[in-house]
């Protein structure tokens, strides 16, 4: 055991999160079995707006696909447990967002909900995770309230959710906290609104009260979510917009006496997801996210209207700088060109298990499609390709001496963090767009380096100039990584690099700056779990005495 590297870690946790932690591991007795309430009524005048979903339909009524991976089960012999399928995959089959998919009859849905009941008695493996049991209360009531009207709800589905509430009561994830435990606030409040009695009120209070403490921690004041990760930050606007969806369709506002101001960050929350989507209309893949995880973006932005009747969240501008110091993310967009910078921290210190090394780092659109991406995630399994898709050279930033910004480890661990230093974006003379952030990820090693990254947008040119410097004492060796996307091809041409589409078509030139060595390497692209495409990683060294420049500029073809 690394103690030095343990120790990093478990420095930054809450005491409460790491007595729980420990609670958790070592001496809690999870209960396996509970006892049916006797008695379970529906609260009366409970509604909801309809909520979207991210659920794939696959073929027919059984036929499932999550994380890019279809399954059909054989509704005779339901195999909850799919041994050969990955641990998400199950708990994607757990969480029951596909009872929202309409094109699956009632009879079928409704027989998943029996058949999960007689197979799944509290505390079976991962059906019964805090998380798990989260979305599957959420998705179950929306499915009861969309469909009570047209058929009775059976006794034991109502008891079955019943018992989930109370188990989730007493799981909350104090050991994990950030979206989990929002998560978990949401399923409460879900619960005690759907039911009625002194029970349900204790779950509708707790739930709230949470919420009433997080939203403001989770949702900073730029509007975007402190994990730093944009298909969580989807996740969790969503999770704050159901809230206020259940509390205002059933009559249960005065539960909330923040409520006015949950609504205006749920709105921040939207306005900011408008700033950082690529042209394409989706997020992009900073620290742990993924396309197709969360509801799309555009889907979120109505779902945020119809819940807030507030017009600020679907306005777009044609021409914006994004400046999310909280945040840190920091760009430039027009209507078919966009780059977007990290220059924040790696999240929350107490919880940054979606982090990666990422740290001035940066995508880049270009009429309208992507070109610069970041690698992205395929999966929270522990194999190689995790500790990869973390690691600094799977995104567009710099390396130095084979060593990563922040010391990542197991599937969601961080030690030692790189911080950032300061940012700033201002708009120069002539419309240029000027970026320049700094962090001291390196500054533990001998050298005592500090990377600084300037970032130069000049619109009416297309050319977008990079320089970092690297200040500190000794010699070091620097790489700096431009990832392509899959589609696009590239071949060096008289000192510069040409990016082509898969027609010949050149898009842009990356053209190093001098005394820099450059080679392709073969790399991987993660847009969505389930999916690792290779594409092609452009890597620039440079081996010299500190300080340093290293620099490139990327020079866009016009159509």
């Amino acid at each position: 055991m690394n103690i030095g590297r343990l120790f990093r870690t478990v420095r930054y946790l809450r005491i409460k999160q790491a007595a729980c932690y420990v609670y958790r591991r070592a001496l809690q007795r999870t209960e396996t079995r509970l006892d049916n309430p006797a008695d379970v009524e529906q609260r009366p005048g409970v509604r909801l707006v309809t909520r979207p979903t991210a659920c794939v339909s696959a073929s027919g009524d059984f036929g499932f696909v999550f994380l890019d991976t279809p399954r059909t089960l054989d509704p005779d012999a339901l195999d909850w447990h799919c041994a050969d399928m990955s641990r998400l995959w199950r708990y994607n089959l757990h969480y029951f967002d596909y009872l929202l998919d309409e094109t699956r009859s009632m009879h079928a849905r409704d027989h998943l909900i029996e058949d999960w009941i007689a197979n799944n008695p509290p505390g079976t493996i991962d059906a019964w995770e805090p998380y798990t049991v989260s979305l599957r209360i959420v998705n179950w009531i929306d499915y009861f309230l969309r469909s009570q009207d047209t058929r009775p709800l059976k006794e034991d589905w109502l008891s079955s959710l019943y018992v989930q509430a109370a188990w989730l009561e007493r799981h909350i994830e104090y050991h994990i906290l950030a979206n989990h435990y929002l998560k978990n606030a949401v399923a409460l409040v879900f619960a005690g609104a759907f039911f009625a009695g002194t029970q349900a009120d204790a779950w509708l209070d707790r739930g709230l009260a949470i919420l009433s403490e997080e939203v403001p921690e989770q949702i900073l004041s730029d509007g975007g979510h402190f994990e730093r990760s944009p298909m969580y930050h989807c996740i969790v606007a969503q999770d704050v917009l159901d809230v206020v969806n259940i509390l205002t369709s059933s009559g249960l506002d005065g539960r909330l006496a923040g409520l006015a101001g949950i609504k205006e960050q749920a709105a921040h929350a939207l306005a900011f997801l408008r700033d950082i989507l690529h042209p394409d209309g989706d997020i992009p893949l900073f620290n742990d996210a993924a396309l197709g995880i969360a509801v799309h973006p555009a889907s979120l932005r109505k779902y945020g209207h119809e819940v807030l009747k507030a017009e600020a969240v679907s306005a777009d501008d044609e021409h914006t700088l994004i400046d999310k110091p909280d945040s840190g993310y920091y760009g430039y967009r027009t209507d078919r060109d966009f780059i977007l910078i990290d220059c924040g921290p790696v999240g929350p210190d107490y919880q940054p298990g979606h982090a990666h090394c990422d740290t001035l780092s940066f995508e880049l659109s270009l009429d309208g499609r992507r070109v610069i991406v970041d690698t992205g995630v395929s999966g929270y399994d522990d194999d190689s390709l995790r500790p990869y898709v973390r690691s600094t050279a799977a995104h567009n930033t710099v390396r130095i001496n084979d060593i990563d910004q922040s010391e990542l480890w197991g599937t969601f661990r961080v030690g030692r963090r790189a911080r950032p230093m300061d940012a700033r974006l201002k708009r120069r003379r002539a419309g240029v767009i000027a970026f320049t952030g700094s962090h001291d990820g390196y500054r533990n090693l001998p050298q005592r380096i500090i990377h600084e990254r300037q970032v130069l947008v000049r619109p009416p040119t297309g050319v977008y100039e990079v320089t970092d410097r690297l200040s500190g004492s000794g010699e070091i060796q620097a790489e700096s990584y431009v990832h392509l996307h899959p589609d696009l091809s590239t071949k060096r041409l008289d000192g510069r690099f040409q990016v082509t589409e898969s027609n010949g078509r050149p898009i842009m030139d990356i053209v190093p700056g001098g005394s820099i060595s450059c080679e392709t390497q073969e790399s991987v692209y993660c847009p969505r779990f389930g999916v690792h495409l290779p594409n092609t990683v452009l890597v620039m060294r440079k081996q010299a005495v500190l300080p340093f420049d290293m620099s490139f500029s990327l020079v866009k073809i016009p159509l």
